[in-house]
């Protein structure tokens, strides 16, 4: 149940990240690099879904 909410989360939030046009396309693709790489670590079972959600909280933290 969580791995789904994970994924619909991290689907929504690139969606709403390439719809604003006030960021850069590198920046772009930094935080949805940043937000692949947390459902894919969730995915290997690497991290809990707690840290996946919150990596995705802080995707605009460097």
């Amino acid at each position: 149940m969580a791995e789904r909410y994970i994924k619909e989360y991290a689907n929504d939030c690139k969606r709403k990240i390439e719809e604003n046009n006030l960021i850069r396309s590198n920046l772009k693709n930094k935080i949805i690099a940043k937000i692949n790489k947390a459902v894919k670590l969730r995915d290997k079972e690497l991290i809990t879904a707690d840290e996946a959600i919150k990596i995705i909280l802080e995707r605009f933290e460097a």
